[in-house]
C-alpha cells in the first residue's frame, strides 16, 4: 500500500514538472522510482506515461513548435535509441548514474550565462542533431534522453513559449520510437503494463497542472527552473551512489 502511494505521489510530482518545461518526466521520476522498481522495469514505464502525456500536450504544442529543429533532433535520435535500448541491462546501474549525474551537475551552471544559439545556423543544426543522438541513446537505455535536450533549447534564441511546444513534440516522437525499441528487445511486460495503467491518472493531472503554471509563470522562470531541475537531478543522481 504504501509503495502504492509513494508511486502515485512520484509520478504526480513528475507529471507537473512536464508540464511545466515541457520534458523532466524522467529526470523528476527516475532517480526516486530506482528505489522500487529495477530500472529495467521502470524505464519503459516511465517513457510509456511520458509517451501518453505528450499525446495529449502536443495537440496545442505543435502551433508554437519549431517543426525543423523537432526534425533535426529526432532523426539521430532515432537512429540511435535501439543502440541505448539494448543497453539496457547490460550497463553498470551505478557506473552509468554517476556519469549522467556528473555530466548534468557540470552544464548546468551553462545555463545561467549560456552562448544564445541562432536556430537557424548551420552549426546550432549541427550540434542539434549531435544533441538529439546523445538524448535518443541516453532515452532508450534509461529514460533519461532531457538532460542534453534542456541543455540545449535553454540556450537557443527561441521565446520560452516555443522551447516549450518545441521539447513536447519532440519528446512524443523521441519516446514513441524507445518505447518500440524497448518492446522489441524484451523490455516490455505485463507489469509494465500494469504500473503505467495505475499511474496514467496521476501523470496526467501532475501535468495539466504543470501547464496552468507555466502559462502564469512561464515566461519569467522558465529557463531558470530547467537550470534548477537538471542541477537537482544530477545531485540526486550522484547522492544515490555514494551515500
Amino acid at each position: 500500500m504504501l509503495d502504492a502511494v509513494l508511486i502515485a505521489l512520484i509520478f504526480f510530482a513528475a507529471g507537473i514538472v512536464r508540464g511545466f518545461t515541457g520534458f523532466g518526466f524522467a529526470l523528476a521520476a527516475v532517480p526516486l522510482l530506482v528505489f522500487i522498481f529495477p530500472p529495467a522495469l521502470i524505464v519503459p514505464v516511465v517513457l510509456l506515461l511520458d509517451m501518453a502525456a505528450g499525446g495529449m500536450a502536443s495537440v496545442q504544442a505543435r502551433r508554437m513548435a519549431n517543426m525543423r529543429m523537432v526534425m533535426l533532433l529526432s532523426v539521430p535520435s532515432l537512429a540511435l535509441v535501439p543502440l541505448g535500448a539494448m543497453v539496457l541491462g547490460n550497463l553498470s546501474e551505478e557506473t552509468a548514474r554517476l556519469s549522467i549525474g556528473l555530466i548534468v551537475i557540470l552544464a548546468v551552471p551553462g545555463l545561467l550565462y549560456p552562448l544564445r544559439l541562432n536556430t537557424k545556423t548551420k552549426l546550432s543544426q549541427l550540434i542539434a542533431m549531435g544533441t538529439g543522438g546523445v538524448s535518443g541513446l541516453m532515452n532508450g537505455a534509461f529514460g533519461l534522453g532531457g538532460p542534453p535536450i534542456g541543455l540545449f533549447m535553454a540556450s537557443s534564441t527561441m521565446v520560452v513559449e516555443s522551447i516549450r511546444a518545441t521539447t513536447i513534440v519532440y519528446f512524443l516522437v523521441a519516446d514513441t520510437g524507445a518505447v518500440l525499441s524497448n518492446a522489441i528487445v524484451g523490455n516490455v511486460g505485463m507489469n509494465t503494463l500494469k504500473i503505467s495503467a495505475f499511474s496514467l491518472i496521476f501523470v496526467l493531472m501532475g501535468n495539466q497542472l504543470g501547464t496552468v503554471l507555466f502559462k502564469k509563470f512561464g515566461s519569467k522562470i522558465y529557463r531558470q527552473s530547467i537550470g534548477v531541475l537538471l542541477l537537482l537531478n544530477g545531485l540526486v543522481l550522484v547522492a544515490t551512489i555514494l551515500i
